[in-house]
């Protein structure tokens, strides 16, 4: 099991891509999270966060504050975390499924920055290179110091 933190910033309109298997940014990682700028069809107010896209696999929204455990399925290729333009941040929750069957939790802290036209991202990987569901992380035996 490891353990990976990874913080950036994302201009409006732009993409960062994370290794799930690393937890390093790379152009050819495979969550790829997106700042989005969006404007609500119906109350034509302005909305920010962002989009992320596991290529080659899906995933999982949850609202389980500990994830110790992946669902089989329910997973999507795609997920979104937007709110009102004035929203100080927001947090998101998810199960990753990669392509070659291996399994990740994820947390991640969006803090949009409209006046610098970015968001701040914070996010925290779970990630299991044995192709088992159990997520459940061992402090005492943290390997990537």
């Amino acid at each position: 099991m490891y353990k990976f933190t990874v913080s950036t910033r994302i201009p409006f309109g732009d993409s960062v891509r994370i290794d799930l298997e690393t937890g390093k940014l790379s152009e050819t990682g495979n969550l790829e999270i997106h700042a989005v700028e969006a404007t609500d069809s119906v109350t034509e107010q302005q909305r920010l966060g962002i989009k992320m896209d596991l290529h080659g696999g899906g995933l999982a929204a949850t609202a389980e504050e500990k994830m110790f455990q992946a669902p089989e399925g329910e997973y999507s290729p795609g997920r979104e975390i937007l709110g009102p333009a004035r929203w100080p941040s927001e947090e998101g929750r998810f199960y990753a499924k990669t392509g070659s069957g291996k399994y990740a939790a994820i947390y991640i802290l969006a803090s949009p920055l409209p006046r610098r036209r970015d968001t701040s991202i914070y996010v925290v990987i779970y990630y299991n290179p044995s192709g088992s569901r159990n997520l459940r992380f061992d402090q005492k035996k943290l390997l990537n110091q």
